[in-house]
C-alpha cells in the first residue's frame, strides 16, 4: 500500500503539515488542499487512493457544510465515486447520522488524533475497500468506464424524451459489472461485461434506468401531451374508460411518476425525485405498522450496505418488520398519494404506452384501484389546496403559536394531529420542518395549519425590519 497517493483537505495549514508528515513517513505520496475547490481539482488530477476531508471545512461560497458538499461532489463524479473518504471530525459532531446517506464516506477519525491513529485508519480503509492498487488494474474504475461508454452510446441513439439520466444508467451498470468482477475474480473487461450482462441482463439494466423498448417499432408513445394543454384528470379518465393496460409516465420539473394500468384500473405507482413524504416507509409508520426508530435503522443499514439492497418493501418483510398485508396496504396508500400529487401538476408532460404484460413488481402488487374512486378524492384535494395555498404560499413559512388562545381552549377541542402540529412549532421551524418531523403528508399538515391559522391559534412570523 505504501507509495500510493493520498489527498488531505483541511483549511488548517498546521494540521495539513502534521498529517502530511505522518503519512509521508509511512511511504505514501500526499497531496494537500486548503479549500474544497482545490481539493476537488486535485482529486480529479491525481486520482488518490483515499481522500481525507475536514468535515467542518468552509464551503466554496461560505458556510460550514464544505465537507458534506465535497463528499457529495466526489460521489457524483464518475471517476471519483468509488474513492473512499475518511472524515476528520470534531468531538461535538455526529458524523454517522449526518453522512449516513453519503456512500463514499467509509470511516471517520475525531480530532485531535495521533500520527499512529491516522495511519491506522488509512491503512484499515484501504484494506477494507480494496484501494490497494499494487495490481495492474483498479477494482472499480474499469467497470465505471465501461458503464460510461455504454451510456454515451445510448445517449446518441434514443429520443430525447425517452432518455434516462446518464448518471443513473452508469451507476446501475457499474454496480452490476463490479459485482460480477468480484464474484468471478476476473480482471478481463470483455469477460466481465459478457458475464454481467448475459441472459437479458442488459435489457434489465436499461429497464431499471428508465429506457424502454417500444412494442410499436416506431418508438412513439400511444398517447402523449403537455399537462398545460390537457389536465391529468382527463388523461386518467380516458385511460380508465378505455380499459387500457400499460404505463403512464408523468414528468414535471425533476419529479417522475409512473402509473401502471391494468384493464383501466391502477395496479401500482412508482416515483423518482418526489418529496420524502411519498416514500413507502412514511405510510407504514403512519399506519402504526413500524416504529420511526426501526425505520431509521433500516434506512441507515441500507445506506451502508455494499452492493444493491433488495427492494425496500421486500427488505422490511425479510427483516420481520412488516407482514405481506401491511406492505400491500402501505403500497396502496403510496400509490393513491402519488396519483393525487400528479393531479396538482399544472405543467409537465405525460406519455402512455400500451403493454401486453407488466413488470413482476406490478404483478405482485395488483392493487386494482378504481380510477373514479381516486379522482373523487383527488379533485377534492385539489380544490382544498387552492384555498390553502392562499395563506400557505410555500413550505419555507414559519408560524408561531398564540399561547394565550391555546391555553383557553377547553380540553378535547384539538385532535391528536392538531396537537402534534402545534407541538412541532418552535417559532423557528418552517412548514417543511414540521412535515419532516411528524412524518405526515404535506396535504395533512397544510390542512391543519390552515385551520389553526383561521382560528387564530397560530400566526405567520413577521421578520423584523431594519430602519434606514
Amino acid at each position: 500500500m505504501a507509495g500510493q497517493n493520498l489527498l488531505v483537505v483541511d483549511d488548517n495549514p498546521t494540521i495539513l503539515k502534521v498529517i502530511e508528515s505522518a503519512l509521508a513517513k509511512a511511504g505514501f505520496q500526499v497531496d494537500t488542499a486548503l479549500d474544497v475547490t482545490s481539493g476537488m481539482e486535485l482529486a480529479r488530477a491525481r486520482r488518490p487512493a483515499v481522500i481525507l476531508i475536514d468535515s467542518l471545512i468552509p464551503a466554496a461560497g461560505g458556510g460550514a457544510d464544505g465537507g458534506l458538499g465535497l463528499c457529495g461532489a466526489l460521489a457524483d463524479d464518475l471517476e471519483l465515486a468509488q474513492t473512499p473518504v475518511v472524515l476528520m471530525t470534531s468531538k461535538a459532531e455526529d458524523p454517522e447520522s449526518r453522512y449516513a446517506r453519503t456512500p463514499n464516506v467509509i470511516d471517520y477519525i475525531t480530532k485531535p488524533f495521533s500520527s499512529d491513529a491516522i495511519l491506522a485508519v488509512v491503512t484499515h480503509v484501504m484494506a477494507k475497500t480494496g484501494a490497494d492498487t499494487s495490481q495492474t488494474t483498479r477494482p472499480l474504475r474499469p467497470a465505471a468506464q465501461e458503464a460510461s461508454a455504454v451510456a454515451e452510446a445510448l445517449s446518441r441513439s434514443g429520443e430525447p424524451e425517452r432518455q434516462a439520466p446518464l448518471d443513473k444508467l452508469t451507476e446501475i451498470l457499474a454496480d452490476r459489472l463490479e459485482r460480477y468482477r468480484q464474484e468471478s475474480a476476473s480482471w478481463e473487461i470483455p469477460a466481465i461485461v459478457r458475464g454481467a450482462l448475459r441472459d437479458g441482463g442488459l435489457a434489465e439494466v436499461l429497464t431499471e434506468a428508465g429506457y424502454e423498448a417500444s412494442e410499436t417499432g416506431s418508438g412513439s408513445p400511444d398517447l402523449s401531451g403537455q399537462l398545460g394543454a390537457i389536465s391529468m384528470g382527463e388523461v386518467l379518465i380516458l385511460l380508465g374508460q378505455q380499459g387500457q393496460t400499460g404505463k403512464l409516465r408523468v414528468l414535471a420539473d425533476k419529479a417522475r411518476v409512473d402509473l401502471f394500468f391494468r384493464d383501466g384500473a391502477i395496479d401500482l405507482a412508482a416515483a423518482v425525485g418526489v418529496a420524502e413524504e411519498f416514500l413507502l416507509g412514511r405510510f407504514a409508520v403512519e399506519a402504526g405498522d413500524i416504529a420511526p426508530a426501526a425505520l431509521a435503522e433500516v434506512l441507515d443499514a441500507r445506506a451502508k450496505a455494499i452492493g444493491k439492497p433488495p427492494l425496500f418493501g421486500r427488505d422490511l418483510i425479510q427483516r420481520g418488520l412488516l407482514t405481506e398485508a401491511q406492505l400491500k396496504q402501505a403500497i396502496r396508500r403510496q400509490t393513491a398519494e402519488l396519483t393525487y400529487e400528479t393531479l396538482r401538476w399544472s405543467h409537465g408532460t405525460f406519455q402512455f404506452r400500451r403493454a401486453k404484460s407488466l413488470p413482476d413488481i406490478v404483478e405482485q402488487a395488483a392493487l386494482g384501484i378504481n380510477v373514479d374512486t381516486l379522482l373523487l378524492e383527488g379533485f377534492r384535494r385539489v380544490d382544498e389546496w387552492r384555498l390553502i395555498e392562499r395563506d400557505i404560499r410555500n413550505f419555507d413559512l414559519v408560524f408561531v403559536r398564540d399561547e394565550t388562545r391555546i391555553v383557553r381552549l377547553p380540553r378535547g377541542t384539538l385532535t391528536r394531529d392538531e396537537i402534534a402540529v402545534l407541538d412541532a412549532m418552535s417559532g423557528k421551524s418552517t412548514v417543511r420542518d414540521v412535515i419532516r418531523t411528524l412524518r405526515l403528508g404535506s396535504f395533512e399538515v397544510s390542512k391543519i395549519l390552515y385551520r389553526l391559522l383561521h382560528t387564530k391559534l397560530i400566526r405567520a412570523r413577521v421578520e423584523p425590519s431594519v430602519a434606514p
